[in-house]
């Protein structure tokens, strides 16, 4: 398939590897990515042989409102799929302190009691082209902006994806709730796999369309702040909606999403008419 609005090439094949003698885990949010590769999983290798997981705070720090939040979007990721979401226990303080060792235990705790050879994560290009900046502690909101700015060609996606023109969501380029030291462990651990590491959520949404699974994109959340706990509403503020309502807008599909604030529609216009008087 050639996914728009990049035109890059995408092989389910290449990106889901065949299973050995176990199941295929899925760690499920609950949002676009990882729901879309649930149900991609599902048709692979078959509801028997794939396993719905989740666990708080296993790769960011998440409060407790967040952490119910999440919880409300993976149960009802596991309703769209009909296919129960296995909890995972962590020890939170190896977590933090040695991530390698945690993600040893977790991978050992998951062949032997769901016999779970792999765990596919939903991953998308952006959460590594920040990578360097993540891992750099000498980083600061000013110096990465203006490296961004000093290769705009190869810094286009963060530029686009945060806002960089406008400087809403700029921020986040740095304090992202992802911690630095998940990298080095990403790269060690060959029981993480990452269907889409390839593309953006633009090109997930258009893998979504060109599967026949729009309907389902729909009705995923993006958002964990606790406007989802109202009639499954996406707040329309956070950087989570922003995202997920830009992937719509540049793709040209239609937005489904109910949006509590009108945040999101308000800088994708902003972004839009700085570009037209460039």
């Amino acid at each position: 398939m050639i996914l728009e609005p990049t035109n890059i090439e995408y092989n389910i094949a290449d990106h889901f590897p065949p299973l050995t003698t176990g199941k295929a885990g899925v760690a499920l949010s609950g949002g676009l990515e990882s729901t879309l590769i649930a149900r991609i999983a599902l048709d692979v290798y078959g509801k028997d042989r794939v396993v719905f997981l989740y666990s708080e705070d296993m790769f960011t720090k998440s409060n407790y409102d967040g952490n119910i939040n999440v919880k409300i979007n993976v149960t009802n990721a596991g309703t769209l799929l009909d296919k129960e979401v296995i909890h995972v226990p962590i020890d939170v303080e190896t977590h933090i302190t040695d991530k390698m060792t945690s993600a040893e235990k977790i991978s050992k705790y998951l062949l032997d009691n769901y016999q779970v050879e792999w765990v596919m994560w939903g991953f998308t290009k952006l959460f590594f082209d920040v990578a360097e900046f993540k891992e750099d502690p000498n980083a600061t909101h000013e110096t990465i902006i203006a490296k961004c700015y000093s290769d705009p060609v190869k810094y286009r996606g963060i530029i686009e994806e945060f806002h960089l023109d406008t400087g809403i969501f700029s921020e986040y380029v740095k304090d992202l709730d992802i911690p630095g030291n998940v990298y080095p462990m990403l790269r060690a651990n060959d029981k993480i796999k990452r269907p889409f590491d390839t593309l953006n959520k633009s090109e997930v949404i258009d893998l979504y369309r060109q599967l026949g699974y729009l309907d389902l994109a729909y009705k995923t959340h993006s958002c964990v702040t606790n406007t989802i706990r109202k009639g499954h509403m996406h707040c329309g503020v956070c950087f989570n909606c922003q995202q997920r309502y830009d992937a719509f807008a540049k793709l040209g599909v239609e937005d489904q999403t109910i949006y509590a604030e009108t945040l999101v529609q308000e800088a994708w216009q902003k972004r839009q008419q700085l570009r037209n008087t460039l």
